[in-house]
């Protein structure tokens, strides 16, 4: 399946994994390190939202319940996604 669509049917979309990475992109200037190629952030951006996805699926199969994809990423990647 695209991850695009897959992504989509959990409601995180392009603006959501803009603004992970974004975050990134901040938190590596705020330590000083060697800036990053945008497509490597982005592309941390987008195995993280699928992580998060099937975290929250397996979590949702094995105990009947969970946080959603993307309550997740508002979690790990300290963000806060608009309503």
């Amino acid at each position: 399946m695209d991850p695009q669509k897959l992504l989509a049917k959990h409601n995180i979309n392009s603006a959501e994994l803009e603004l992970i990475s974004q975050q990134f992109e901040t938190r590596v200037a705020s330590k000083g390190l060697p800036r990053q190629a945008k497509i490597l952030l982005e592309t941390a951006a987008m195995d993280l939202a699928l992580g998060a996805v099937e975290m929250s699926q397996e979590t949702e199969s094995a105990m009947g319940e969970s946080l959603s994809a993307l309550q997740l990423l508002e979690i790990l990647c300290a963000v806060e996604f608009a309503s």
